[in-house]
Formats: C-alpha cells, sequence, structure tokens
C-alpha cells in the first residue's frame, strides 16, 4: 500500500481525504461490487424443481414417522400379550398341582378392555413335574402373532 497518493487522485479503492487537522491522510474505502441480474424473481423451471425436491423429502419424512407408528403399536400390543400371558400365568401358580390337569385348555379374555386377544393353556404332565404353558394369540395389522410363557410345576 503507498504511503501517500495525491489529493486529487483515486486508485483502486484508495482515495486521499483530509482529516479535520488539515493533513492529508489516506483512506481504505471497501468498495461493495453488486452483481446485476436481468432477472426480478424465479422462473417456473426453478419453482417446479423447488417443490419436487421437497416434496421428495417430506415423503421420506413422512415415510419414516409411518414406520415408526408401526413399530410403536406393535410394541404396545406385544407388551398388552405379555401382561396377559403373565396375569393368567399367576393365576395359575395358585392352582394346586393336581387341579393343573383341569384347567380350561383354550379361552378368549373376559375383560371388555383387551378385545382381540385369546390364550390357550398347555400342560404337559412328567412322572415328577408338569409343565404349564399360557400362549396368547393377537394380530398385529394382518400378521398373526403370539406370546409363550412357561413354567414347571413340581408336586
Amino acid at each position: 500500500i503507498p504511503k501517500r497518493i495525491p489529493e486529487n487522485c483515486s486508485h483502486a479503492g484508495y482515495r486521499s481525504s483530509k482529516d479535520n487537522r488539515g493533513s492529508a491522510a489516506i483512506r481504505l474505502e471497501v468498495v461493495a461490487v453488486r452483481f446485476k441480474r436481468d432477472e426480478q424473481g424465479l422462473t417456473l423451471v426453478e419453482v417446479l424443481v423447488a417443490a419436487v425436491i421437497l416434496g421428495i423429502i417430506a415423503a421420506g419424512l413422512f415415510a419414516v414417522f409411518d414406520v415408526g407408528a408401526r413399530l410403536a403399536a406393535a410394541a404396545r400390543e406385544q407388551v398388552k400379550a405379555v401382561n396377559l400371558a403373565q396375569e393368567k400365568m399367576e393365576e395359575l401358580r395358585g392352582t394346586l398341582y393336581d387341579d393343573l390337569n383341569s384347567v380350561a385348555e383354550e379361552a378368549y379374555f373376559e375383560e371388555p378392555t383387551v378385545p382381540g386377544f385369546t390364550y390357550r393353556v398347555s400342560v404337559a404332565d412328567y412322572t415328577y413335574k408338569k409343565t404349564v404353558t399360557v400362549a396368547v394369540y393377537y394380530k398385529v395389522g394382518a400378521a398373526a402373532k403370539e406370546a409363550n410363557l412357561t413354567m414347571e410345576r413340581y408336586p
């Protein structure tokens, strides 16, 4: 940067000026370059491309949310089935050992709060123990699901 530029000269962003004390000083001026376009707005093609890109992004996000909602519903139904099986298993745990063979094989849950859930109790009688299995059947969408709990009882 030159130290002195004559007062009447302007050069590549520099201009000489006098400060309030009357001495010559060099001042750097920032020159703003503006790009002028003949266009006043966006073209139809630009708007359509932006709309397509936003549509693709939105469709992807909606698909992710849909899968998440389905997985959450399936997990909620599975937890409900396991809880119902546990409830039935606790009821059978209180049954006497000799009365386990007379337990109803298949039934619907009596409570109106759990529609669509059925259960099946199977008792395998061995010489030294009985194995009790509670299977709860339910649907998630169109798919049939099953939750099983097993316990062994000794005399």
